[in-house]
């Protein structure tokens, strides 16, 4: 499951790994240009839909992931609840986030609730529904952002 899968770019390296694949935008916008994306590509096992995250009822999930998504979302917290309801047993979450910055500007310009987030506070949220932190990874953008890729792991700790 991605959400909010921008143009497609990660449908398209999930659909090579998986034998199905959800994306799911609660614009329709995005959703046009994520299918522009999978229809040049010709893929089959890849289904987008038009729906909130926080509204989603779908099967068990083997992964899910938020790719800078999470600084859109009203309640981070909620995100990471759904998200464990929506894994199967042994199910990964993959957070691809900015770290906390200082850019106000964003929040107009780009519609941001969050100015990113502090590492320890998406390892707050996990652990408070039962998520086991794993990898993590940082990076430094010329622009001066940096993002986070952390996962999180339900049941046993990976």
């Amino acid at each position: 499951l991605d959400v909010g899968p921008g143009d497609g770019e990660t449908l398209l390296m999930l659909a090579k790994r998986f034998d199905a694949v959800l994306g799911i935008d609660n614009s329709r916008e995005m959703l046009d240009r994520a299918r522009s994306g999978i229809r040049c590509a010709n893929l089959n096992n890849v289904v987008l839909r038009l729906k909130p995250f926080e509204s989603l009822k779908a099967p068990r999930q083997d992964l899910i992931l938020f790719a800078m998504v999470l600084h859109h979302a009203a309640s981070p917290r909620q995100f990471f609840e759904h998200a464990h309801r929506l894994l199967n047993a042994a199910g990964t979450l993959v957070v691809v986030e900015l770290i906390s910055h200082d850019q106000e500007w964003a929040k107009s310009a780009c519609g941001d609730l969050w100015l990113g987030f502090d590492p320890a506070d998406l390892d707050e949220w996990a652990r408070e529904v039962e998520f086991q932190p794993g990898a993590s990874q940082y990076l430094a953008q010329r622009n001066g952002f940096r993002i986070q890729l952390r996962s999180y792991h339900k049941g046993a700790e990976q």
